[in-house]
């Protein structure tokens, strides 16, 4: 099979964009500290949506028709925020993560989520 030399290229030139992309994000993160380690883990919602937070202060979200991942993320106040290049999430903490029956919880913009 033969592949003409440019997309062979270009295909290394976005393979190598990613990469550079991710190094750079996980070099700008800023660990979770005291109390934001709680946060760590992923989190699946009543609703289908995903959020996985790192230690290292990376994390990825997916819902439905918006994913992405290797975002940074801080904790502050009652905000979640995942930032990336491209796009942010903003989200609200109506409460931090606590102990249930059902196992750990959160809930983030009035949507519950449960440690996996």
């Amino acid at each position: 099979m033969n592949f003409p030399i440019g997309s062979l290229i270009g295909v290394i030139i976005i393979l190598a964009l990613i990469v550079g992309s991710i190094n750079y994000y996980n070099e700008r993160a800023e660990p979770l500290d005291g109390d934001e380690v709680k946060y760590a883990g992923e989190w699946h919602g009543k609703n289908g949506t995903i959020i996985t937070i790192r230690e290292s202060g990376t994390g990825d979200y997916e819902t439905s028709g918006k994913s992405f991942s290797f975002a940074l993320v801080s904790i502050e106040d009652d905000v979640l925020e995942m930032d990336l290049l491209i796009t942010n999430e903003v989200f609200e903490i109506n409460a931090s993560p606590f102990e249930s029956e059902d196992g750990t919880m959160m809930v983030v913009n009035g949507e519950e989520f449960i440690k996996k």
